[in-house]
């Protein structure tokens, strides 16, 4: 009688250990394919921003619909920002959402300094993209267009899904920390 309750325990402990072995590795497959699914996520939203702004940036442009393709753009970066926050959030309290796609959004809609130094007006006020918020965007476009490159696989136009936390904090943090400051200081001077 005893031997078998102790095989019955066994029996029991092994079930249990297996059932829970298998619900481990569910648990960290689902997670890499959050993760993975992030990182797509994020490249082709920033290919949306991208084509944002080489639109606004190319001579088909019309200038009649500035108030409109700024508004497009503020969304496009927004998009951009809230998935790399919202996976901060829900994947990896570790990823680092930067400040400049939330500021760039920011700066469209002009910026002065405390000290007045610096005045941008709102890149839709007179209704025309002129050359100096052209910099501005071109400023922008570049910062993505390198982030980009870096989510690529090697040698290929394919995003690499496989990206970890880490390697994806180091574009963030290589492209996307400059502030408002740093951004217009970075077209401007």
């Amino acid at each position: 009688m005893k031997k078998r309750i102790i095989t019955i325990a066994v029996v029991l402990a092994i079930i249990c250990l297996g059932f829970f072995t298998i619900k481990y590795f569910q648990s960290l497959k689902e997670d890499q394919s959050h993760q993975e699914r992030f990182v797509k996520d994020f490249y082709y939203s920033m290919n949306d921003t991208i084509a944002q702004l080489e639109y606004m940036l190319s001579d088909q442009f019309d200038n009649k619909n500035v108030s409109y393709a700024v508004r497009d753009l503020e969304n496009d970066l927004l998009k951009d920002y809230y998935i790399t926050k919202n996976a901060r959030n829900f994947i990896n309290y570790n990823l680092y959402p930067g400040t400049f796609l939330k500021d760039s959004s920011r700066l469209l809609y002009g910026a002065n300094s405390i000290v007045g130094e610096t005045s941008f007006p709102p890149i839709d006020q007179d209704g025309v993209l002129s050359e100096k918020e052209k910099v501005l965007l071109t400023s922008i476009h570049n910062h993505l267009t390198r982030a980009r490159s870096e989510m690529l696989l090697e040698g290929t136009n394919h995003v690499n899904e496989s990206l970890s936390i880490k390697e994806m904090n180091e574009i963030i943090v290589t492209h996307f920390s400059d502030n408002i400051i740093g951004i217009y200081k970075e077209a401007y001077q």
